[in-house]
């Protein structure tokens, strides 16, 4: 975040990752009540809606702002994250398990990374072009785009719910 120094940019940085750890837990909690058609749709939606939200931010734009807008993020990521391995590994056998979860990690790694690589790339057209701003704007769209395309495809899940333990 340009002009302000690191630790300052690492504390508001610090909610995101806290919420993403406690919005897991609270999804794995409501996944047992709630379908995971339902939580993973909503939990997109509302990374769509936070997603949105990063259309408005500026230069000046105060970094308790930038915060609350990542804090969003980080709860619908955490609503998606167990339920979405339970609905991918519940169809599977005891013995397909460990692979099951392998597989969903090293896509989970791989999509990261492939994902951080194309909005790099496209920010860095975008500001060649224009400036940081609107190159930030760019992928703000591109990123609630995907969220609600995301959502829609979520409808498609079973709509299963996690047993409690």
């Amino acid at each position: 975040m340009p002009g302000h120094s690191t630790l300052t940019t690492g504390l508001a940085l610090l909610p995101q990752g806290l919420i993403t750890g406690i919005g897991t837990a609270i999804g794995q909690r409501l996944a047992t009540r709630i379908s995971v058609r339902t939580l993973v749709t909503g939990g997109f939606l509302v990374l769509g809606g936070t997603s949105a939200g990063l259309l408005l931010l500026r230069a000046d734009t105060p970094l308790w702002v930038t915060a609350i807008i990542l804090s969003g993020r980080a709860v619908a990521i955490g609503f998606g994250i167990t339920p979405l391995l339970f609905a991918m590994l519940a169809p599977l056998g005891d013995a397909q398990l460990a692979d099951g979860n392998t597989i969903f990690n090293i896509a989970q790694r791989l999509g990261g990374a492939l994902g951080v690589s194309l909005l790099s790339t496209a920010y860095a057209a975008q500001v060649a072009a224009t400036d940081p701003v609107t190159g930030f704007h760019h992928i703000g769209v591109i990123l609630t785009g995907v969220a609600l395309a995301a959502a829609l495809l979520a409808l498609l899940l079973a709509p299963i719910r996690q047993p409690s333990t």
